[in-house]
């Protein structure tokens, strides 16, 4: 899915510090390579790109942890 690729190389591209590569299923917060700062510019991301609203505390609250979990809760909003 397009979307998917996009949030992933997005995360990748713009938050993580480390270098390194996620897959989909890849746990963002709870392996600590996504703290509440990046959370943050993520929650902008989303909505700029894909025109939905969401609050931040939302993505935590769902345990959208993942690249598909998030993808899921965009979808909904859609």
């Amino acid at each position: 899915m397009k979307e998917l690729e996009s949030i992933r190389r997005f995360i990748t591209d713009n938050l993580i510090l480390q270098d390194v590569e996620i897959d989909l299923d890849t746990e963002l917060f709870n392996s600590g390579l996504i703290d509440s700062f990046a959370l943050l510019d993520l929650v902008c991301y989303i909505e700029d790109e894909f025109n939905v609203k969401i609050k931040d505390y939302e993505i935590v609250e769902n345990n959208a942890n993942t690249v598909i979990k998030i993808g899921d809760m965009i979808k909904e909003r859609l």
